[in-house]
């Protein structure tokens, strides 16, 4: 009679039910792995969006990870996908002039020194931010000194904290602002001290290149989905496409394939659930009533962005950062870059527009044209994700779940997990790596006359 493998169920194909999957799959004995995906896609968050008037396939927020995410570097790399991202070793600041000509940028390049040595090799360009005046900029060497340094206490806002280390509010508002704005998508005023100061840390503080991103170079769909396919069905990850987890129990799933089927039962050995938060106390119901988790004590925050079409190039950088604007950042779509695609994007929109789709085209397409007024705009397409990530407020930490649950046969995976992180991709690979050892650790202290799921 063929042995039966021990079988784990994973429900959920966003980042974090991935990376469990891959871990996984490179056990010495490896199990049978099934991903169960309730979309058509995998990938999660980290997709993209089909406009078929236009035949595009356009991200829904612009994703991007940086030299300090190791975990999502080493996923990219094990998965054989960091060929479709590429490494931007430069950032631009952009200012409009005072006192000039509406539409009048200054540009300001965030970048290594070639002579400078850790910790000082960012000291040039921090210096070069004139858009701060030469009082500001040697406050603000100061401040990141003490950032380094200093030890925030538990439950302070990260603007609190700023303000106990004498930081003036221009510099607080132009550079640790749009920092915070694109780690968090939320306002100084809401995220912890704590958690900030390790963000700070792991960018300005780590490695010299750990601050430089790599952005993306094909549509997050291609990447996660179809390139990355091959790869799971490779290793043997059976793919459950458009299938809906109704029911978790401590043994079984309860399925349904369709609207119009009937649900079915699927026995496994051990599950991980890897789906956001607000949905992870419908599913497995135990979470709530045992209090694993408070799903009421997280607070969404919605990403938007705005692809847009101009007439000509707008800037020679990839990207740029606008510190004093609507728009944080601004995009070149690298696959639609002969068309001279754009994507801009508000991570704060919950607090500077409007939830009327209309108003944040209108913001933004008013916005570009007093920055670039030589330009012509067209084909706007804007994109929200409610509840893409939540506040890391001050008490977030102690309110996040660990992998463990009621259930000592289901674990738990997602960037709302306790990282230690804010909800990044880099958060929700790590989380899928835990949740995977745990698994691993738990099948293989089964005892061997354990009876296995057909």
């Amino acid at each position: 009679m063929p042995q039966i493998s021990r079988k784990v169920a994973i429900i959920g194909a966003g980042l974090s039910g991935l990376s469990a999957a891959i871990r996984l799959s490179e056990m010495e004995d490896p199990p049978e792995i099934h991903l169960f995906e309730s979309l058509a896609h995998l990938g999660g968050r980290a997709s993209s969006n089909w406009f078929p008037d236009e035949k595009l396939l356009l991200d829904s927020a612009q994703h991007v990870t940086m030299n300090c995410c190791t975990e999502m570097l080493d996923f990219l790399r094990r998965t054989d996908l960091l060929r479709f991202w590429k490494l931007q070793p430069e950032m631009t600041f952009c200012v409009r002039q005072t006192g000039k000509k509406s539409g009048k940028l200054a540009f300001y390049p965030l970048k290594n020194s070639r002579i400078l040595p850790k910790p000082l090799h960012l000291l040039p360009s921090l210096w070069g931010l004139k858009f701060l005046t030469l009082t500001e900029r040697f406050e603000l060497l100061g401040i990141l000194r003490q950032i380094r340094h200093g030890s925030p206490s538990p439950g302070v806002p990260f603007r609190d904290w700023l303000e106990e280390l004498l930081c003036p509010h221009r510099v607080a508002e132009l550079f640790f602002g749009p920092v915070i704005l694109s780690a968090f998508s939320d306002q100084m005023e809401n995220v912890s001290a704590q958690i900030a100061q390790s963000v700070f840390r792991q960018i300005f503080c780590g490695p010299r290149d750990a601050w430089q991103m790599w952005v993306p170079q094909a549509p997050l769909r291609e990447i996660f989905d179809s390139a990355l396919t091959p790869t799971l069905e490779k290793r043997g990850i059976r793919i459950h496409r458009q299938t809906s987890v109704k029911r978790l129990f401590a043994d079984r799933l309860v399925l349904s394939p369709s609207e119009t089927d009937a649900p079915t039962e699927f026995p496994f050995d051990a599950a991980i659930l890897a789906v956001p938060w607000h949905r992870a106390g419908k599913i497995l119901p135990e979470l709530v009533t045992q209090k694993t988790f408070n799903p009421d004590v997280f607070e969404p925050r919605t990403i938007a962005s705005v692809h847009f079409f101009a007439d000509r190039e707008l800037f020679p950088q990839e990207n740029l950062v606008f510190p004093s604007e609507t728009i944080q950042w601004l995009f070149k779509v690298p696959f639609l870059r002969e068309e001279h695609g754009f994507q801009a994007l508000l991570s704060d929109s919950d607090r500077c527009v409007s939830t009327n789709s209309g108003a944040i085209e209108q913001i933004v397409h008013a916005e570009l044209q007093m920055l670039f007024p030589e330009a012509t705009f067209s084909r706007f397409r804007v994109t929200r994700v409610p509840a893409a990530v939540f506040s890391c407020n001050a008490w977030m930490e102690h309110a996040r779940p660990t992998v463990l649950t009621p259930f000592p046969t289901v674990f738990l995976a997602g960037d709302w997990t306790s990282t230690g992180l804010p909800a990044t991709m880099e958060s929700a690979v790590r989380s899928g790596s835990k949740a995977a050892e745990e698994t691993r650790f738990f099948l293989e202290n089964l005892p061997e006359n354990a009876p296995k799921r057909a």
